[in-house]
């Protein structure tokens, strides 16, 4: 998990290279796709990996709860992903178009960005020990709620901006660039999502993935390799 983390974050910031003028764009932006690709096919398999370990203590104690925690993390890496693939596409296509303003804006886009990585390395960091106090889950809100201040102030400067170079508010030639907006946009609801099913867990969940444990064990259609599995 924590390599998908460091591989990810890093996309985030070469996605806004993409917008700055960077003499390799080509060539990042073919490393991009590869990268979201291999980041995709490691979430599934941490995924498969997190729905198999149940047995281990049959979610008992906190081993449910770290398993919550850590699935709630992998979770939000696969959105962050999927907005960050968003971004890459809308960023490309746009850079092909001329009399956009996503450009002037990448000394505000970058910093954001910053602020979501932070965000999501110090998430990291309070569920590596496998809980996270009250008070990592109010610093989590308030950074949380930070960031979607950001992404307002974001918002109206991108507004301004296409105001006073006379685009209209919905041109056409320019929908990636409110592609590349929405995709902000959907980067903030994903933190916001994870910070409530952390603030408040879902024990509905968790007891759903035990029984569903336990109908695993009893099916009929099951492998028998499986039965033997569970009877040793």
């Amino acid at each position: 998990v924590n390599s998908i983390r460091v591989a990810l974050t890093t996309m985030l910031r070469q996605v806004v290279t993409t917008y700055n003028g960077e003499p390799q764009q080509a060539t990042i932006r073919s490393k991009l796709v590869k990268g979201f690709r291999i980041i995709n096919e490691t979430l599934a398999a941490v995924n498969a990996k997190l729905e198999r370990v149940w047995w281990e203590g049959f979610d008992l104690g906190s081993r449910g709860h770290v398993r919550y925690l850590i699935s709630s993390y992998v979770k939000l890496l696969k959105e962050l992903t999927d907005v960050a693939r968003g971004l890459q596409m809308a960023a490309a296509q746009d850079m092909t178009v001329d009399n956009g303003v996503m450009q002037e804006m990448v000394p505000q886009i970058s910093p954001f960005t910053e602020r979501v990585i932070e965000f999501v390395n110090e998430c990291w960091t309070h569920l590596a020990d496998g809980d996270i106090s009250e008070a990592e889950k109010a610093a989590m809100q308030a950074k949380s709620e930070d960031i979607a201040r950001g992404l307002f102030e974001l918002g109206v400067q991108y507004t301004t901006k296409r105001m006073e170079a006379g685009i209209p508010v919905l041109d056409i030639a320019l929908l990636e660039e409110d592609y590349f907006m929405y995709n902000l946009g959907q980067m903030v609801q994903a933190l916001e999502r994870f910070t409530c099913t952390i603030r408040v867990p879902d024990k509905g969940q968790m007891a759903r993935w035990a029984m569903d444990a336990l109908l695993d064990c009893v099916d009929p259609d099951l492998d028998r390799n499986h039965w033997n599995f569970v009877l040793r």
